[in-house]
């Protein structure tokens, strides 16, 4: 196995696009370096790998049967060995820095780890409708409560980000099972193919709408600061091109990498408004 192959089966993209997630977080809350970031980083980095890796063995078999598959394992390029080989390996690393880190934390983190592997064995939960969006809002809300317990304790508005942060990857599995659909549909049963396209597009939209209304209220009600409304327009990027994708489905086919990067931009512009509003 090249490395090449190898950085494919760990998926460096997307490995890039959750250190960056975590970075903009981390910048959000302080400029300062907490040293607790090293220990946390390596653990998301070495599961990441080993839940990619285990996703890949568990759908050998139906990916085989695919020939648009992306499974490296599947198309031959990765042994099923070294593949095994790698996952051991990743997962026992995935542990060791929850030694260094606080007790709720590595609490947390033994959770990560267990709805990795039972995303894809076991409860399987990949092809459970609704499990599977769910899993994949609570994967980056487990995530975002031990970033933010290096920095503040967890209160009620922790908890009400979690809300937020777990329905905009909601959206995100939607739309990703959405560009898979006509693949899946012959393999698998997911939420998106049980919704169909049209309502899929539509649950996103009405998941979205809810996040910016549940986001206003909070500021109304004054659980969040009265500043956080210039975070408001940021929703823009994201209801946009799910508005787009409704009225026409030309613009379904490219929806998971636009919506990508449009919450590229917005994550860019939260951070640059978080910096404002702290000397606020």
């Amino acid at each position: 196995m090249d490395s090449e192959h190898f950085l494919q089966l760990i998926r460096i993209k997307d490995q890039i696009a959750v250190l960056f997630a975590i970075v903009i977080a981390a910048l959000a809350y302080s400029l300062s370096i907490n040293v607790l970031l090293i220990p946390f980083i390596i653990f998301i980095i070495f599961l990441s790998s080993f839940t990619f890796i285990i996703n890949d063995l568990a759908d050998v078999k139906l990916d085989k049967l695919n020939k648009e598959t992306r499974n490296l394992i599947a198309k031959g390029k990765v042994s099923k060995k070294a593949a095994i080989n790698f996952s051991i390996l990743f997962f026992t690393f995935s542990i060791v820095p929850l030694i260094f880190l606080p007790k709720i934390t590595s609490i947390l983190g033994a959770i990560l780890i267990f709805l990795s592997i039972t995303y894809s064995f076991f409860i399987r939960s990949k092809s459970r409708p609704l499990f599977d969006v769910i899993y994949h809002g609570l994967g980056p809300v487990i995530v975002f409560l031990m970033l933010t317990g290096f920095y503040k304790p967890i209160d009620a508005n922790t908890i009400f980000s979690s809300v937020i942060v777990f329905c905009i990857f909601v959206v995100i599995e939607l739309l990703q099972e959405l560009r898979d659909f006509e693949t899946d549909k012959k393999l698998i049963i997911n939420t998106a193919i049980i919704l169909k396209k049209k309502n899929t597009i539509l649950a996103a939209i009405y998941i979205t709408l809810f996040v910016i209304l549940f986001f206003a209220t909070l500021i109304l009600s004054k659980t969040f600061p009265l500043k956080y409304v210039f975070y408001l327009p940021l929703f823009y990027f994201l209801v946009t091109p799910l508005l787009k994708a409704f009225k026409s489905y030309r613009f379904s086919n490219k929806l998971v990498s636009n919506y990508r990067s449009r919450l590229i931009i917005a994550a860019f512009l939260f951070l640059i408004i978080s910096l404002l509003l702290s000397f606020i």
